[in-house]
């Protein structure tokens, strides 16, 4: 098994990221004796990412209406609807439903404004004006036993609702036994469980063998057993789809050891708002509510719970390891890293 030594990294790390200044922080030990990330930064400088949804939906503009913006420098950012559109709600930084809303420059940060194309009013409609829907939301998550609900509510009248069904869960984590329900959150496009992957499959493990430490973190997986653990319409998300994960929430990628990568800001927006050691929680900004549930090497050994969490990528690269993601409790990033893909870590499946 390739051994890493995960402590006092961010220094070099962050001397090597020149593409932005970055004042080096050391905290105290983080992690047991298999080693944690040490060091951290703030840039002085940050961009803010806006798009629309759908596109050609309507415009954004921004003021003052620059590349770059100070820590704590105030941003107006107004939506526009095309014709034929109406504004709905931000989302991203702001969840707010007014079609001009001020952001502080704190962080590299995201935004979009979604609007919705107006309807026609049907023939049997008795209302006056049209429908203006609402986001699709999971009323009825979707299970290994029945298929689930999603609503969408008309904006003018709450009493005009629409539903859509979401497919049974059903393949080899259902085959198993396990009968979870997994809530999903949209982010970048892509829809994520809210919580790892807790069904029991061969090759898998509570941390430490506790029951109580499952139904916190799910389970750890090796490599194999990940590759086949996600339910029918779900997959374990590729490297690519880390990258999108974390670029979609304002991560800035930079370089680390030589083809090695790590995400500015993002772990601190992805990790939960509670239960991570050292006060490294995070904000949780879009609901993903990373939780630091360890990893199990494969000498049976169980490492880093409350301070590490990891979760595989499909990807298998050329060495015969295997390319994951990390978020420390010393740390606001996400990071790539490399593991025997006999070890065990967790999973977080996306929707196909």
């Amino acid at each position: 098994m390739r051994s890493f030594n995960r402590r006092g990294w961010g220094r070099a790390l962050l001397l090597m990221a020149t593409v932005m200044a970055v004042v080096a922080v050391c905290l105290s030990g983080c992690g047991d004796d298999n080693g944690g990330n040490s060091g951290g930064g703030n840039n002085t400088v940050y961009t803010l990412q806006i798009s629309t949804n759908p596109i050609g939906g309507g415009t954004v503009s921004r003021n003052p209406e620059k590349s770059t913006y100070t820590a704590g420098e105030q941003v107006t950012v107004t939506a526009q609807p095309a014709s034929g559109y109406s504004f709905v709600v931000w989302s991203g930084v702001s969840t707010s439903a007014s079609s001009s809303v001020t952001v502080t420059m704190n962080a590299n940060l995201v935004l979009t404004a979604n609007f919705q194309q107006q309807s026609v009013t049907s023939p049997d409609d008795s209302l006056s004006h049209t429908h203006t829907w609402g986001n699709w939301v999971v009323t009825t998550p979707a299970t290994c036993e029945t298929a689930g609900v999603e609503t969408r509510t008309c904006t003018l009248d709450a009493s005009h609702k629409e539903t859509r069904a979401i497919p049974q869960l059903t393949g080899t984590a259902c085959n198993s036994g396990g009968g979870e329900s997994y809530e999903f959150v949209v982010i970048g496009g892509r829809k994520w469980m809210k919580k790892n992957l807790n069904i029991e499959t061969a090759d898998s493990w509570c941390y430490r063998n506790s029951p109580d430490n499952c139904a916190k973190y799910g389970r750890l997986y090796t490599w194999t057993a990940a590759k086949t653990a996600c339910p029918n319409g779900w997959h374990l998300p590729s490297g690519y789809e880390w990258d999108q994960l974390a670029e979609s929430v304002g991560g800035t990628k930079s370089f680390y050891a030589g083809t090695k990568y790590y995400w500015l800001g993002a772990g601190k927006k992805l990790k939960s708002k509670s239960g991570w050691k050292e006060n490294g929680n995070g904000t949780d900004n879009y609901g993903f509510s990373a939780l630091p549930g360890g990893n199990r090497n494969s000498d049976g050994s169980f490492h880093n719970e409350g301070y590490y969490g990891n979760w595989w990528t499909d990807t298998e690269d050329t060495s015969g390891y295997i390319p994951y993601r990390t978020m420390g409790c010393d740390e606001d990033d996400v990071f790539e890293f490399y593991r025997d893909k006999t070890d065990g870590s967790s999973v977080r499946c996306v929707q196909n």
